[in-house]
């Protein structure tokens, strides 16, 4: 299990990740369930696309394959996020299983409208749809409840995420996180909210904007990058504050 093989790595535990000391005791039986799930959505991206019998079919699985590979770093990414997230915290009380929960409910309900977004998008790219054909799969109408689907799907999720890392932060005292770490979990809760923030604002322009223009409404996804760089920027500085005042404090 790739989990269980990040985690018996041959470094102490608690210099597995710099500033942060794992809580994580092993892997749980949480954890194992929601790497089932994962590998669940998995297999039914790769599943979807069906085995080749003809060398036409088998091109056009390739192509498709672009498609379920977008899937798959999306996927990835979500499990990395909620990797970290056990072995930073370990927390398995109520609240934390029901968020999750929810969460590995999601991410089993959004894994065919995401394949459906990215196989359209893919065959967009390679010319595989015409204007006749496109409008067979999804007309201007229609765009907008694409994207309320997967930005609503989008934002739900990393506002689970976002819900769990405050719900570590209440449990601070009783983690005995150091203000570093509390620092590094108040940064993982401002990120989750530019996320949410950044979904719902494409949900609001792709109805806000004229028909044909409401597919456009994606583009916004684009501010990720400085809004999380300009977020990042304002917890480093809170943590090189901490780091110097605590090198001042040894001298």
């Amino acid at each position: 299990m790739l989990r269980r093989a990040l985690f018996d790595r041959s470094r102490p535990r608690r210099e597995q990740e710099d500033a942060f000391r794992w809580r994580g005791e092993g892997v749980s039986r949480l954890e194992n369930l929601s790497d089932i799930v994962f590998a669940f959505a998995i297999s039914f991206l790769v599943a979807g696309s069906g085995v080749p019998k003809t060398f036409d079919e088998l091109a056009a699985v390739m192509v498709d394959f672009v498609a379920v590979g977008v899937c798959f770093a999306l996927l990835l990414f979500v499990w990395y996020t909620h990797y970290l997230f056990f072995r930073r915290y370990g927390l398995e009380d109520g609240r934390t299983v029901v968020l999750n929960g929810v969460l590995l409910f999601l991410i089993l309900l959004y894994v065919y409208p995401l394949r459906f977004l990215t196989g359209f998008q893919s065959d967009l790219f390679f010319g595989r749809l015409s204007g006749p054909e496109i409008a067979s799969v999804i007309t201007f109408e229609q765009a907008p409840w694409l994207s309320l689907i997967y930005s609503g799907g989008y934002a739900a999720v990393f506002a689970l995420f976002t819900l769990l890392y405050r719900h570590a932060l209440t449990e601070a005292d009783r983690l005995d996180l150091s203000e570093t770490e509390r620092v590094m979990t108040r940064q993982r809760v401002a990120f989750g909210w530019v996320h949410v923030g950044v979904a719902l604002a494409a949900i609001v322009l792709a109805f806000a904007l004229p028909v044909v223009l409401s597919p456009l409404a994606g583009l916004v996804y684009f501010l990720l990058w400085p809004l999380l760089a300009i977020v990042g920027r304002r917890y480093k500085r809170q943590l090189e504050g901490l780091t110097r005042a605590s090198e001042a404090s040894y001298r």
